[in-house]
C-alpha cells in the first residue's frame, strides 16, 4: 500500500491506476525520486513494437507551476539531463516552462498561457508532457486535446487530495505525494 506515517511517500501508478512502487523518502531523496519520475517519461518516448519512423518524438516538455530557477529544480533537471544522456540513448530534447502560477492566476492569464504554448510549440514535436504540481496538471488536462492530443502526460508533486479531485484519465500517470501523518 502506498501510505506511510511520518515520512513523505511518493507512488508511481500505471496506466490502469495500479500501484507500481511505493518507496518511502525523506526530503534528501525527494529530488532523486522526482528525477526518476521524469525519467519515466522517457519510457513513453521509446516505442516497443513500431518502426523508428512511427515512434514518438524524442522530446519532453516539462511544465512547472512555480519558478524553475531554484536549487531544488536545478537538481531535478540536472538529474534528468544526466539520466537522459547516459546509457548511449539517442538524443532527447528537454523543454522546460515555468507557468508562474504562484504569482499569476485567472482565466485571462490561463488563456494567454495556453495560446503562448500553442504558438511556441506549434512546429515542435513533443513526445511527452510532464506536469509538475497539481495546478499545472489541472491546466494541462483540458489543454491536452488541443495542444498535445495523444501525447502521454506524466505528473509529479500532486498530493492525494488533488489526485482524487482531478479524476485523471487512464492514460495519465505519475507520482502521488502523501502528507505526513501527525
Amino acid at each position: 500500500m502506498c501510505r506511510s506515517a511520518n515520512v513523505s511517500t511518493f507512488c508511481f501508478f500505471g496506466d490502469g491506476g495500479e500501484e507500481i512502487s511505493s518507496p518511502n523518502l525523506g526530503s534528501d531523496a525527494m529530488g532523486t525520486w522526482i528525477s526518476a519520475l521524469l525519467i519515466a517519461a522517457t519510457v513513453f518516448l521509446t516505442p516497443l513494437e513500431v518502426t523508428a519512423q512511427e515512434g514518438r518524438p524524442r522530446s519532453i516538455l516539462v511544465l512547472d507551476q512555480s519558478d524553475l530557477r531554484g536549487p531544488f529544480y536545478h537538481s531535478v533537471f540536472s538529474g534528468l539531463r544526466s539520466a537522459l544522456s547516459s546509457g548511449g540513448r539517442s538524443h532527447i530534447t528537454l523543454y522546460a516552462e515555468s507557468l508562474d502560477l504562484s504569482r499569476f492566476r485567472g482565466t485571462n492569464y490561463e488563456a494567454l498561457l495556453q495560446q503562448y504554448l500553442k504558438e511556441k510549440y506549434r512546429d515542435v514535436p513533443i513526445g511527452a508532457v510532464v506536469a509538475i504540481g497539481a495546478a499545472t496538471l489541472e491546466l494541462v488536462l483540458p489543454w491536452r486535446s488541443e495542444l498535445w492530443p495523444q501525447i502521454p502526460i506524466v505528473f509529479a508533486m500532486v498530493d492525494e487530495i488533488d489526485y482524487a479531485r482531478l479524476r485523471l484519465p487512464d492514460d495519465v500517470t505519475g507520482s502521488i505525494s502523501f502528507s505526513r501523518s501527525s
